[in-house]
């Protein structure tokens, strides 16, 4: 029984890969099909395998109009999507909260793409949901902080633009600060 189990779990972690990889794979398949339908006859005479190539020329036709078809679908998928984004965080980037814009602010002020947060902040997690922003390939570090990175596009129109997003602090904190102050004098 565990010898099924291990080798479902294999089996799945294989279509995993398969599917995190989709683009990679049948680009390869399309660029090798193309070339074995291009490569002139010559080739395959010295290589002996002319036969071989005219009894399967069909099945190479088959996979290269599919792998071809797969690399175009998927192509037009991805930056489909990422009009998408990009129109959602144009017209989203006027309605951001103070604590949204002082957090992208950081961004221009240190004038880098990538920028270390909190993982627990909540206002990162909403800029990410949104779209501004993305997780870095690394880890956190021991304080609990992840790198972000901001799009570049993104980053262009905040430098563009700077009155609009560039403030210090959110005025909600500096009310709280203000009080904290009175109170302690």
């Amino acid at each position: 029984m565990d010898i099924i189990a291990k080798l479902i779990e294999n089996i799945t972690e294989i279509f995993d890969l398969i599917r995190s990889n989709i683009l990679t794979i049948s680009a390869s398949l399309a660029l090798f099909s193309w070339a074995v339908i291009l490569m002139p006859n010559l080739v395959f005479s010295y290589l002996h395998i002319f036969r071989l190539r005219s009894r399967y020329l069909h099945i190479v036709g088959a996979i290269v109009f599919i792998s071809s078809f797969l690399v175009i679908i998927t192509l037009t998928y991805r930056l489909l999507s990422l009009a998408y984004a990009y129109l959602r965080a144009l017209f989203e980037l006027p309605r951001l909260t103070p604590n949204e814009r002082a957090r992208l602010s950081d961004f221009v002020q240190a004038d880098s793409r990538t920028i270390p947060f909190y993982l627990t902040d909540g206002v990162v997690s909403g800029l990410e949901k949104k779209g501004f922003i993305y997780k870095a390939d690394s880890k956190p570090n021991s304080a609990g902080e992840q790198d972000y990175h901001i799009y570049s596009w993104i980053l262009g129109r905040l430098k563009r633009n700077p009155e609009q997003f560039i403030s210090n602090k959110p005025k909600s904190t500096q009310r709280g600060e203000d009080n904290l102050l009175q109170k302690t004098e």
